[in-house]
């Protein structure tokens, strides 16, 4: 149903084999409970609002005896109003040249651009007339943000209609909205026209364009002060917004950094943009630390996915079954000229060169910074794990080191802190779970002794997945010590949520964006971050 660019349809593939998931969306609610699963622009909310509004605004106006009529009209309106705005917005996109995706069911209205030329635009045409409206998706998020209610209409003394109604803030945005919509157009004339010439909706494109906002305006303001409100603790949502300055600030005014390079840089305090390490000197935030988790659990994903992959690559080369115990001594095997690395290395010395090579730092949040490159580099690791795609045995080792790291990093941080933001993250499948199993190992305990401890703890949450999910979730299976394939499987780097937020950043105008690539607006730059917030 959804986009291909959008969270929801990458989540269809994102590896939920270990059940890896619920501590990134524990981490994404406590963040950013204004972003939604669908396409992340900032305006969509806008557009929406104002949308249930002048219908909220038609609803009034009618006479009590005629509310039954607002059954069918109800739906039948926010879509055409919906129709309109995302036609609107495409085709001013197309020829202005704007880099986005666009709005929800973009790819629809596109092929039909496509196949119309340069005619007039019917609103009748299934083809334009219902792309997928994303009002449903979205109404947690307005209500959460304090921009629309919810209310049970009486229609008969039987039936009844749940229609929005939007908040004294909703009214506010809505009427920030139309001050540029009704320079071109009146709202009437959007609903009663249904043919539309297309210089006429690239002009309505103009006024509404999701890439449209300015930092300092008006719609910009109310919208992310309505975002703020959603955050549980608004300074976490502030913190945000300083630390992505801060961060971008950092950087030459010409540099583009991806929206990875800043959640990286909150667990490494370093950001690496073309090959080029700048260290960043950050206020001591509780931002700065959940993120900081957050990224440490990306890792932590990566690396367990890969130990799984790895095992199926390696149990579709053997379909009569391999032995566990062989998987665990052709892992360590790969390591056995790596001299940092031995298998026979004791994990207690390990543990104790991993945290040297940690830097210390004063924070109520945090103790320490993992190291981002060179020999124990948590991001040396991750090239290693690349760099063994193709090899499952390397794919296992690299992982079960990952992880060694991942145990030692869970101990940086505060816990009494991590308890108090996130109540249940010892409940997940995550690094916390690795270093209980790190702390149980015999004192002598070599590294590939915790390399088949790893393979084990993997095999076992799997099969607690499958047990959930079905038989059909089922990516290798075991019988006694022998591991068989069933499906393929695959790793990546996985961060949820936050890709979305640093992309709202830039549709408010904190951020310049080319691609998936940013930086500091000019606008801003050389002003500061203060007042930005819109608190």
């Amino acid at each position: 149903m959804f986009p291909e660019w959008t969270e929801k349809e990458s989540e269809t593939n994102a590896i939920q084999h270990l059940r890896l998931n619920e501590l990134r969306d524990h981490v994404n609610q406590v963040l950013f409970p204004y972003l939604t699963t669908i396409t992340p622009y900032f305006r969509l909310v806008s557009w929406l609002v104002w949308v249930y509004d002048r219908i909220d605004q038609e609803r009034r106006a009618v006479e009590e005896a005629n509310q039954r009529m607002l059954v069918n009209d109800y739906r039948e309106k926010s879509s055409r109003y919906y129709d309109i705005f995302a036609t609107a917005d495409t085709l001013h996109a197309r020829v202005s040249k704007i880099e986005h995706h666009g709005p929800v069911g973009v790819e629809s209205i596109g092929s039909a651009l496509d196949s119309l030329g340069d005619g007039s635009i019917d609103f009748h045409d299934r083809s334009f007339g219902s792309p997928i409206n994303p009002t449903g998706a979205y109404t947690n998020v307005m209500v959460n943000m304090g921009l629309l209610n919810r209310l049970i209409l009486p229609i008969t003394s039987t039936s009844r209609l749940p229609i929005l109604v939007p908040t004294d803030k909703g009214k506010d945005l809505a009427l920030a909205f139309e001050k540029r919509l009704i320079d071109v157009f009146k709202p009437d004339y959007l609903l009663e026209k249904m043919v539309w010439d297309q210089n006429d909706l690239v002009k309505l494109g103009e006024c509404i364009c999701l890439r449209g906002l300015v930092w300092n305006d008006e719609e910009s303001i109310l919208l992310r002060n309505t975002a703020r409100s959603s955050v549980k603790d608004p300074l976490l949502y502030d913190g945000f917004i300083e630390l992505t300055y801060s961060m971008a600030k950092a950087l030459d005014e010409s540099t583009f950094f991806y929206s990875n390079d800043l959640s990286r840089a909150a667990l490494y305090r370093i950001i690496t943009v073309n090959g080029v390490s700048t260290e960043l000197k950050l206020k001591e935030i509780p931002i700065i630390a959940l993120l900081a988790f957050h990224e440490l659990h990306a890792h932590t994903s990566y690396s367990a996915d890969a130990v799984l992959t790895g095992l199926v690559r390696y149990t579709k080369n053997h379909p009569n079954g391999i032995s566990i115990s062989t998987i665990g001594k052709d892992a360590a095997s790969v390591l056995s000229s790596e001299v940092q690395w031995h298998p026979e290395k004791k994990v207690t010395t390990l543990i104790r060169t991993i945290r040297r090579n940690f830097s210390t730092i004063r924070s109520p949040f945090q103790r320490s910074v993992p190291q981002i490159n060179g020999e124990y580099g948590f991001e040396t690791i991750q090239t290693k794990i690349e760099e063994s795609s193709s090899d499952a045995p390397a794919l296992i080792a690299w992982g079960c080191i990952a992880l060694l790291q991942a145990s030692c990093a869970q101990e940086i941080f505060d816990k009494e802190w991590l308890l108090k933001i996130l109540p249940n993250y010892q409940f997940v499948f995550s690094s916390f779970n690795f270093l209980e199993e790190r702390q149980a190992l015999p004192k002598d305990a070599t590294l590939e002794y915790w390399i088949n401890q790893v393979v084990d703890r993997i095999i076992d949450q799997h099969e607690n997945v499958v047990n959930d999910k079905g038989y059909y979730s089922t990516r290798v299976e075991r019988r006694g010590d022998l591991l068989y394939h069933r499906k393929d499987a695959f790793y990546t780097m996985i961060r949820g949520r936050f890709g979305n937020s640093v992309a709202w950043l830039s549709d408010l105008g904190l951020l310049e964006r080319e691609q998936n690539m940013y930086r500091l607006s000019k606008e801003i730059n050389g002003h500061g971050s203060r007042g930005y917030t819109g608190a």
